[in-house]
């Protein structure tokens, strides 16, 4: 019952997050990725650089500094956005500038965002140590990020395509 209830809640967590996009349904990629085995239990930990990916975003880079803070270089962008995280229970939180916005849930940042710790592990195809990017150096990002083209740094430990 218990498991049910936190599918069920996940779901509903995904259908409000995600929203469609480019003709992929939320409610499919969330069940995707769902029944995707966590290759990355520790995620989010400090000092590492992950590289996730969904068919409503694409891949993204994300690194995590060891005093909460965190940058992220989404598909499309010139700069890396800044942010914070903190996980808090069994969920991961992320804000960003007010002045930022997310194409996929068209939601405009500044406050926080909450998803399942476990969600947003299985979303992660690969793992570096430390910020080989320079992400938390530099606001501009080291090239236009391509949704459906992995950076080269990273060997992916699962099949990921758009």
């Amino acid at each position: 019952m218990k498991v049910l209830l936190r599918r069920a809640l996940m779901v509903g967590v995904l259908a409000i997050l995600a929203g469609c996009n480019s003709g992929v349904s939320s409610q499919k990629e969330f069940s995707r990725i769902m029944y995707q085995e966590n290759l990355f239990p520790e995620y989010p930990k400090a000092g590492r650089t992950y590289l996730s990916f969904n068919r409503l975003h694409g891949f993204q880079v994300e690194y995590f500094g060891s005093n909460k803070s965190n940058f992220l270089w989404y598909p499309g962008n010139k700069v890396v956005l800044p942010g914070r995280w903190k996980v808090d229970g069994k969920l991961v939180c992320y804000q960003y500038g007010s002045n930022t916005y997310n194409p996929v849930t068209d939601k405009r940042g500044g406050k926080w965002s909450c998803t399942p710790r476990e969600f947003s592990a299985k979303g992660v195809v690969a793992s570096l140590k430390g910020d080989p990017y320079g992400l938390s150096r530099s606001q501009k990002a080291p090239y236009i990020l391509q949704k459906c083209k992995a950076p080269k740094k990273f060997k992916l430990r699962r099949a990921a395509t758009c």
